[in-house]
């Protein structure tokens, strides 16, 4: 059997842009599905706080420095966390942390992340302003799919596109750890 060569390389070729091409239609599916997402849990955040006796949404917020003293070296600062979570399951305490909006000052500078988890609680979705750039991190199964700075989007390989996914992920499980804590758990 005599193989062309040619014929041979661009069927791998081929193979492989379809492979690329089902690969990025699927990390599309679930962008969309963690944005749907997000949209939910926004609605029943808006709902928790403008009705707050009929909620099944608990809200704990964490401010620190509320009185906005002047700190050394940096002036006025602030830092305001709360946390979304519901009752899931048989226990009858709140156990389902759901989401985290954080917003810190630091003089004239504002800085706000967001942490959006599943129902088995891991990290789907991050958004992050530093005053200056915007920065989203998609997350599916604990692990990052998609990373963009502003409309760019950042290939994952890279060094500093795993450092700050990583930084991200370390963040994510310090708010749980807080969150956990306020709830005695």
């Amino acid at each position: 059997m005599k193989i062309n060569l040619p014929q041979a390389m661009a069927a791998a070729v081929l193979v492989a842009a379809s492979a690329f091409f089902v690969s990025a239609q699927n990390v599309d599916r679930q962008i969309e599905a963690i944005r749907e997402a997000y949209s939910e849990a926004n609605a029943k955040i808006a709902a928790a706080e403008s009705d707050p006796e009929s909620a099944t949404v608990y809200i704990n917020e964490l401010r620190v420095n509320s009185g906005r003293a002047s700190w050394p070296a940096v002036g006025i600062y602030n830092s305001t966390i709360k946390f979304y979570y519901e009752i899931r399951g048989e226990g009858p305490y709140p156990n389902s942390l759901f989401k985290v909006n954080a917003r810190t000052e630091r003089s004239a500078r504002v800085e706000t992340e967001e942490f959006l988890f599943d129902d088995a609680g891991k990290l789907i979705f991050f958004f992050g302003n530093d005053g200056d750039a915007e920065t989203r991190a998609y997350f599916a199964d604990g692990r990052s799919i998609r990373l963009l700075k502003g409309t760019t989007n950042i290939g994952l390989a890279t060094q500093s596109a795993r450092s700050e996914i990583a930084a991200i992920q370390k963040r994510s499980e310090s708010m749980v750890i807080i969150f956990r804590s306020s709830v005695g758990r």
